[in-house]
C-alpha cells in the first residue's frame, strides 16, 4: 500500500497509526516491552506501561526502488501515515541536503549499493519550511538574535 511517510532523524523507532495497521495486511508481534517517552508526552494519551499497541517486523518499506526491511511500531495515533526515523534512516545510509532555494534532497542507498534514490522532502515553497514561526510587529518578518 502506499502511504505519505515523515523522516523524522530524531524518532528511535519508525510508528505507524493503528487506522493505517488496519488497512493493511501485516501481522504483529504484541510482545513488546517497549515505551515511546516522547510519543506519549506529545500526544497526552495514557498507552499502558508498554507504550505502543504492537510491532510489525520486516516491513517492506519501498521508496525510489530502495527496499529495505524494518520493524514498525503501531500506535493509537499520529498524524502521519508512517513516521521513518532513526533506525530506516541508518539502514539506507540517508543524506539530507538543504539546498540554497530552502528545499530538502534526501539520497538514500540500498544494503548492496545496487539502487541510489534521491528525492525532494521538502519543497522550498512547502507551507512548514520558514524562517519563523510567526511574523513580527507590522507582519514583517525580521531578524532575531540570540545571545548566550
Amino acid at each position: 500500500m502506499k502511504v505519505t511517510s515523515l523522516l523524522d532523524a530524531g524518532s528511535e523507532v519508525n510508528i505507524m497509526p493503528r487506522r493505517i495497521f488496519e488497512q493493511s495486511n501485516l501481522a504483529t508481534d504484541p510482545d513488546i516491552h517497549w515505551r515511546i517517552d516522547t510519543y506519549n508526552m506529545a500526544t497526552n494519551e495514557y498507552l499502558g506501561d508498554d507504550g505502543p499497541i504492537d510491532v510489525c517486523r520486516d516491513v517492506s518499506v519501498d521508496i525510489g526502488g530502495v527496499d529495505v526491511l524494518q520493524d514498525i511500531f503501531v500506535v493509537e495515533h499520529s498524524n502521519h501515515d508512517l513516521i521513518l526515523g532513526r533506525p530506516w534512516e541508518r539502514l539506507v545510509r540517508a543524506a539530507f541536503i538543504n539546498e540554497d532555494d530552502g528545499s530538502l534532497t534526501v539520497r538514500i542507498k540500498s544494503e548492496d549499493d545496487l539502487k541510489v534514490a534521491q528525492f525532494c522532502a521538502v519543497r522550498a515553497d512547502h507551507e512548514r519550511n520558514q524562517e519563523f514561526a510567526k511574523p513580527g510587529k507590522g507582519g514583517e518578518f525580521g531578524s532575531h538574535s540570540l545571545k548566550a
